[in-house]
Parts: C-alpha cells; structure tokens; sequence
C-alpha cells in the first residue's frame, strides 16, 4: 500500500518495482506483486512525490508512505515551480519598555509551522527562505540577502517591516518571536559582522539569542497556506546572480494573504541544557562547533511550531580556538502553547541540532547532529538536561554519478538506518533506505518516472524502542508516516558528488 505522508491518502498510480516484478497501485493505493524474491528491493515512484526505496524489505504486506512534492507541479507539459506563505507585520506594541531602556530597535522573527520529517531541518526551513533587502546602516547603503521571516525596525524607521515566510500548503501555524532592544546593546554585534556589502545574519543572529529572554511571542493556528506559480526573478531577489531563474510571487496576495502578528505572550519558561563534547572528525577538527536549541509544540497535521531559540558555541571569540567543548550551559527561554493550540493535539519537543555554524546558515556544506526530546505534558518546559552524545557522520562517504555508485566507510554504531538521498529536477528526491555497512553500492536503475541520481545526502538514523527499518514498513502504528515521532537521533550530511 502507498500513502501521501502528510494527507494519509493512498497514491494512485506509483510505479512499484519488488525484485525484478512490477505493478502499478490502484486508487486505493494497493498494488499486488506476485513472483517477486524474498528480500526484496522495493522502489515506489511517482512523479509527483519523492521516490522510496526500501531495502532488504522481508514482510510480504508493505505500507510505504511518500511525501508530495509540493514546490513544483508535474501534471502538465512542462513542471510549473509553485509557493505560497503569509504576509504580515508584528504589533509590538503590548510588550512593555522597562525603565532605564531605549527600546529603540524591533527585531522579530516570524515563520510557518514546519510538518514531516525533520532530520534536514536547517535556518533556511525555520525562517521561510530569503529575500534582497535594502538596509542603511551607519550612513552606507546595503543590499542583502535577509530571512523572510524577519522584521526589523529602528526609531520607528522599518527597514523589513513584513515577514512573508514560505511555507508547506495546506493548514498551518503561524509563529512570531520578538521584542524591544537597546541599539548600543546590539551595536557591538552588528558592527563586528557587517562589512562592506555583506551580511552575516547567522552571526547577528548568534549574537542576539543571548537577549532572547526579553523576547514575547505569537501563535495562529488553522492558517491555510495557497501554493501559486512563482514568477520570474527579474530583480535577483534571491541573490543568486540569475534574473531569468524563479522566486515567490511575493507581491500577490492569493499567494502570501494577510496574516499580522500581535506579540503578547513572554517567554517565561526557562530549560538549561549541559552540551556533550563535540566529536571528532577524522579529518580534522570537529564536526559541529554548536548547538541549536529550538524548543516547542509538534501539533497533529499541522507540524513543529517552535515557541523558544538558543544556541551555544564552541567558540565564543574570534581568538578561541576550536576544542570540541562547549564550556557554558545553554538556557533556553520558551513561551508554552498557552491554549493556543489545544492540549491533547500537541507535543511539547526539544530538537537539539549540532550544527557546523557555516552549513547552518547557508555558506558551506550542511552537516547536522539531531537529538529528539519529547517532554511530558506535566513538567512542560522545565528542569535542567544533560544531552547525549551526537552521532557523526561517516568517516568518509562520496558519491560517483557517473558510476552511480556511493562509497562510505566508518558507519557509526548505534543506527537503525540509513538513507540515501538523492536529488533530481528542481529539488525532487529520492530516498534509498537500508542498514548500510562500509562499502560500495550501486544506485538502482532510474524508475520509469525519471531519474534522480544528481547529488546526493547522506543520512542515519536512531528509533526509539529498539525499532528498525522492518518495523517502518510494516501495517502498525509505529511507520514512515510519522517518523517524527520515532526518532531519537540523527545526522545529516551534503556528500561530496563526483563525476
């Protein structure tokens, strides 16, 4: 049986290729393969979802969830690239300037709830993309690539006065995190990252989590989320260096309606959290030189709305040298969902990202460490946690396109699974699931769908309860359509392609 992921419908028409036997499902989803060897490879594709492949697959009965690609439409002739979010602005006006601050700077920070599989979850995901923003500052003109999720004032001067975050369609929360500021308290921080035509938002961002604590937030739920064509980038607004490649209609309001912000409820909870050492690389240094804390709600079809941000470093000063240790505890500050969404459809999380600072936030590869915490409804955001250590990437993993083959070595223990993701046109994936041991392995042959063979991601995975891949494919509770709720831990990491 195959299913849509997010929906829980059955996907009528995937090809399904079981050994060397095929067949196509139905309108209920089922499709029956008879002759087919026992361990199978199983690949389920459609064009319109990302393509799965499970391998080693003992069970006879077989439920394999898909998620839709939503961002592109494959219906017609050509694909026709697709988005849509909201469009607002953040009333700041119930948070209260306490004696003795100027309050002179709004910053807030704004985006849709985020539903499904979150083991690539990176900035880019929380804040909804970015989008060229004209800023003057201390006198110079600046043009940068800012989060579209942010809002930004001084002296009642905006310069990012919306947030327009994308978002995945359907229904959704909208979240909002902000306050007031002092400019001389945020001076320092903006000074020591901007230069000349360059703005390092991760580094402004790092450096005002520690303020967080003032911070005051919002939450809507049951927004519904349009998915438009996008139009052509004429003004480079994602700064790319293209004008003929595709952005959001940003400025059509049946693809980013209406949805203000009225930041009223503080972040009055407090977490703290000691940090294991960061691991090893073999190559040298570390893997991760920090950790993101995002703590809130995971609510039922609508996904994770974070209510709280933090983030340590192992290093603090541009002076400190690496060493895998991230000295101080780190606080986190979480308003609770407060009624906002009703109790019994949410789960109050912690998602611990161990993150190489640079593929975070969007200048390097993207290597993640994920810890996964759900929290009892009783204790809520509270107490103090001593995370486990993270798992690591391979030692070494490269993918050949040409040969169509990957090569890993130093696989760590401790793992249900692995996938390997492969892209293909216009962001469409493929996932390659098996327990992978060090060595070499042939991609399958392209389905009939097409090929998506072009880069690739490699990703293992820790389940709670002792489960395994099997497991996930089997008619029971506990499956690939809500993985989100079953994995303890994992890593996440850009594989070096080559031809």
């Amino acid at each position: 049986v195959v299913i849509n992921e997010l929906k829980g419908t059955p996907v009528e028409g995937a090809d399904v290729m079981i050994g060397d036997q095929s067949g196509v499902t139905l309108a209920n989803g089922v499709v029956e393969v008879n002759g087919a060897p026992n361990p199978a490879d199983i690949t389920v594709s459609h064009k319109q979802y990302n393509y799965v492949t499970v391998l080693g697959v003992t069970s006879n009965n077989v439920i394999v969830h898909l998620g839709e690609i939503t961002h592109v439409d494959f219906s017609g002739g050509s694909p026709v690239e697709m988005a849509g979010g909201v469009k607002g602005k953040f009333d700041f006006s119930r948070i209260t300037c306490e004696p003795g601050n100027s309050c002179d700077v709004h910053f807030g920070l704004g985006g849709l709830s985020i539903p499904g599989n979150l083991v690539n979850l990176n900035f880019d995901m929380l804040i909804g993309g970015s989008i060229m923003t004209h800023l003057e500052f201390m006198g110079e003109g600046i043009d940068a690539a800012l989060p579209s999720g942010l809002v930004l004032c001084l002296n009642n001067v905006c310069f990012k006065e919306d947030y327009l975050p994308l978002g995945v369609p359907g229904t959704r929360a909208t979240w909002g995190l902000g306050g007031k500021l002092n400019l001389k308290d945020i001076l320092p921080v903006l000074t020591d990252v901007i230069g000349g035509d360059d703005v390092d938002f991760g580094a402004i961002l790092v450096g005002l989590l520690p303020m967080f604590d003032q911070f005051y937030t919002d939450v809507v739920p049951n927004v519904t989320v349009p998915n438009k064509p996008m139009v052509v980038d004429t003004e480079d607004l994602n700064d790319n260096g293209e004008v003929d490649d595709m952005v959001p209609d940003y400025d059509n309001p049946q693809a980013f309606p209406k949805q203000d912000m009225t930041l009223k409820v503080p972040v009055d909870q407090t977490m703290t959290f000691t940090m294991p050492n960061m691991p090893a690389n073999p190559a040298g240094g570390f893997w991760y030189d920090g950790v993101l804390i995002i703590a809130g709600v995971i609510a039922k079809d609508i996904g994770l709305v974070p209510l709280g941000l933090s983030m340590g470093l192992d290093i603090t000063e541009k002076t400190d040298t690496p060493d895998g240790v991230i000295d101080e505890t780190v606080v986190v500050h979480i308003a609770d969902v407060a009624g906002r969404i009703p109790e019994e459809q949410v789960q109050r999380v912690v998602i611990a990202l161990a993150v190489d600072t640079e593929g975070l936030f969007g200048s390097g590869k993207t290597v993640l460490g994920g810890r996964v915490l759900f929290l009892d409804a009783a204790t809520g955001f509270s107490g103090n946690i001593t995370l486990p250590a993270f798992l690591t990437p391979p030692d070494t993993v490269s993918y050949n396109r040409t040969n169509r083959e990957l090569t890993v070595a130093g696989i760590p223990g401790g793992i249900a699974y692995n996938q390997l993701t492969l892209d293909g046109e216009l962001g469409s994936t493929w996932n390659v699931m098996g327990v992978f041991e060090d060595g070499t392995y042939a991609v399958p042959a392209a389905p009939a769908s097409g090929d998506r063979a072009r880069d690739a991601k490699f990703v293992s995975l820790s389940l709670r309860d002792n489960l395994t891949l099997e497991d996930l494919v089997n008619f029971s509770g506990d499956n690939l359509g809500n993985l989100v709720e079953l994995i303890d831990a994992f890593t996440f990491y850009e594989v070096t392609t080559v031809e």
